[in-house]
């Protein structure tokens, strides 16, 4: 019998339950409890919980033992977006939330956990959230009204004419919108939705303008076109392709031209352009007194004073390279790389046989009292003797030592193992960190403007907030060997102290020498301009 009574009852579809939460005639507490339960039972989600960005509890929640923190309801309030004109939700602490409507039209955020965080039902309550948000706003906040009374507002204010027709196109989500002010029968002003104002004389087509002259007639007016008369003046709007709001624009038409007649256009577009003018006119003034520094800039690159270019000291295979690019090394300690030396020691082994030879012919010689023989013994032995000295020095220099202390420089190191290379070939350097200096690029123009002793200031490219003092030690009396332009070299010193400069790094060394205004850096260069140019 239950089952029957069951059966019997209508049944309750999403629309009218939907319906049943978003009603006029209820409280905001009534809503946001009815929303928390339905937000639950459309997304799965274990809680759901309505807040407003300056309350430290949620309105409601559901379940209602539901807790929210206090920190993560704040934190979700400064990630909303709360006056954007469409919302998207957003996701934090395992949360998706949202910014809705509630009766009377204030904003507030629904909030939802998932019970199971998957990508296909974070996607599902993403949509619904979006729908639940579009839903309470289409309730509680009667978009179209309140685009309306925006647009009437911005209308009652000082608002240039090629931005109260920008204004118009999107009101009402048309093509274009093109406004004309006639005083009398005369064209005052013309204006073209989403055009500059610097060409507002030439804002619309001589056949736009004839259309708009004809539409003050009824019987000539196209259906797209509005116009409103205020005395002797007139308003003509023509709007192409609307797609909502249409049912206002005769309003809209009327209301430009009671707070903006073709008069109050022209007075205010005359004042705005002598008032930009001036403005213009102040600022240039201003700017032009501006002082600013009175600096010399050249071109430099830190170099080390103590560097050493480590070449092969023999031909060979390198047989392994034992440092690495930016590695510190020690002066006589660190090996940087070895030479295969079995060829020198093959050549050492004949070389000492040969000498325990001469030496026995030498003491034979000696045994026998023969002195030419000995001589020439002796002589013999002492030739190879220092031919094995020599040998035994060239194997001692197959493996080479750090010849300062310093860092390693030199980029793929790893390609020299196993590499063949001849003596005198380049293959890594070591820089001495802590003795920089500075190689300058004096241009010609400069040159007379910079004496050596002069103290500047060194910004590095890579940092240009640190600066480094130094002082100019000399500058070369010959051009440089670059042939792009006219450049002298010269060295600065920089202080003990480097911090994280390296050689190689480029920079900019500055000379600063006090404040000029603006206009004096001006005329000094456009008098050294004509002076060049003109001079006879």
């Amino acid at each position: 019998m239950e089952a029957e009574t069951a059966e019997s009852e209508p049944k309750q579809t999403l629309s009218d339950a939907i319906g049943a939460v978003f009603r006029s005639d209820q409280n905001i507490a009534e809503f946001a409890t009815a929303l928390t339960h339905l937000a639950v039972a459309m997304t799965t989600a274990t809680e759901a919980h309505v807040i407003r960005p300056d309350d430290r509890n949620p309105i409601a929640s559901s379940p209602a033992n539901a807790t929210l923190a206090e920190t993560v309801q704040r934190d979700l309030s400064e990630r909303l977006q709360w006056n954007a004109p469409a919302f998207d939700p957003v996701e934090m602490s395992g949360l998706q939330a949202i910014v809705i409507a509630l009766p009377g039209g204030d904003a507030a955020a629904l909030a939802i956990r998932l019970r199971n965080p998957s990508p296909t039902l974070r996607a599902l309550a993403y949509e619904r959230l979006v729908a639940l948000s579009h839903l309470s706003v289409s309730a509680f906040r009667h978009p179209d009204l309140q685009d309306l009374k925006t647009l009437l507002a911005a209308i009652e204010t000082d608002i240039a004419p090629e931005d109260l027709a920008s204004r118009m196109r999107r009101f009402a989500d048309a093509d274009t919108v093109a406004l004309a002010w006639f005083k009398g029968d005369a064209v005052s002003r013309l204006a073209l939705s989403d055009q500059p104002a610097a060409t507002a004389r030439a804002s619309l087509p001589e056949m736009l303008e004839a259309e708009l002259r004809e539409a003050r007639d009824p019987a000539r007016r196209a259906d797209n076109v509005h116009v409103a008369t205020q005395g002797s003046d007139a308003v003509a709007v023509r709007v192409d392709g609307a797609r909502r709001h249409e049912s206002f624009l005769p309003m809209v038409t009327q209301a430009i031209a009671q707070a903006q007649g073709a008069g109050t256009v022209a007075r205010r577009g005359a004042a705005r352009r002598w008032a930009r003018r001036g403005v213009f006119a102040l600022v240039a003034l201003g700017l032009s007194l501006v002082p600013i520094p009175d600096a010399r800039r050249i071109s430099a690159e830190v170099i080390s004073t103590n560097a050493r270019t480590i070449t092969a000291p023999l031909s060979g295979v390198i047989l392994s390279v034992e440092v690495a690019d930016r590695e510190r090394v020690a002066s006589g300690e660190s090996v940087l790389f070895r030479i295969d030396t079995d060829d020198i020691l093959q050549e050492l082994a004949t070389a000492e046989a040969d000498y325990s030879r001469a030496l026995l012919e030498r003491e034979a010689a000696r045994g026998a009292r023969d002195a030419a023989a000995l001589r020439n013994a002796e002589l013999e032995a002492d030739g190879l003797r220092a031919r094995i000295d020599l040998l035994e020095a060239r194997r001692a220099s197959g493996t080479v030592l750090a010849p300062i202390d310093g860092l390693v420089s030199g980029g793929g190191l790893d390609r020299f193992s196993g590499a063949t290379v001849r003596q005198g070939d380049p293959v890594m350097d070591v820089l001495d960190p802590d003795t920089l200096a500075l190689n300058l690029e004096v241009t010609d123009d400069l040159l007379n403007r910079i004496e050596e002793g002069e103290a500047g200031i060194f910004r590095p490219d890579f940092a240009p907030s640190q600066t480094f003092e130094g002082t100019v030690e000399w500058i070369s009396p010959a051009k440089s060997e670059r042939s792009d332009i006219t450049a002298f070299r010269g060295r600065a010193t920089l202080p003990d102290d480097t911090g994280t400069l390296r050689p190689g790094l480029r920079g900019v060394f500055v000379f600063e020498r006090g404040f000029k205004p603006i206009y004096r850096v001006v005329w000094d260069g456009l008098r050294d301009w004509v002076l060049l140019r003109l001079w006879i």
